[in-house]
């Protein structure tokens, strides 16, 4: 995508661009303008994208254009850091909303568990999940705690270990 960037702004003017960070979007009152980060490409056929997700207009582009300049629009756009908006998208965003949950409603986080294992098992992608507190853990005082799957040992019911017990010495909650 790089390339695409020189194209259009030789000399290496291309250097300008690291800190473009808007991307104009379709909301429901309007037209808004959001961090690429925060948008996405409409979604792929049969995915239905839950709200508060910003798409980019389709307009911007695809409409209008010779051929190659709509290449190197969804290039650019993708350079910056809009992206296609699947299953994976699906699973990152609430993902995120764990990293900002307090208590747990345990019917949706067994709910989401069950498709975070479906998706991990048909894409093998462990990434995805490793920097995100979505797991359970009880501390020895039994508290629980969002955690990051890093900061989790198993013990009880899978088998009788007494890690949970060693919990301030290991710095691991217990699953």
């Amino acid at each position: 995508a790089c390339e695409v960037v020189n194209k259009f702004y030789p000399d290496n003017h291309a250097k300008y661009l690291t800190h473009l960070r808007i991307v104009r979007v379709e909301s429901e009152q309007s037209n808004e303008h959001v961090l690429p980060k925060k948008a996405f490409f409409s979604p792929e056929q049969g995915i239905i994208p839950p709200q508060n997700v910003y798409f980019v207009k389709p307009t911007v582009y695809s409409a209008g254009r010779s051929e190659s300049q709509k290449e190197y629009a969804t290039k650019f756009l993708e350079y910056i850091g809009v992206r296609l908006f699947n299953t994976r998208s699906i699973i990152e965003l609430r993902l995120v909303d764990y990293d900002n949950m307090n208590d747990c409603n345990i019917k949706s986080h067994c709910r989401d568990i069950v498709e975070f294992i479906k998706y991990w098992k048909e894409t093998a992608d462990v990434k995805l999940f490793m920097d995100h507190c979505f797991l359970l853990g009880e501390s020895i005082s039994s508290d629980q705690y969002w955690c990051m799957p890093k900061e989790l040992c198993m013990d009880l019911p899978f088998e009788s270990t007494g890690l949970k017990e060693l919990t301030t010495v290991h710095k691991k909650y217990a699953m």
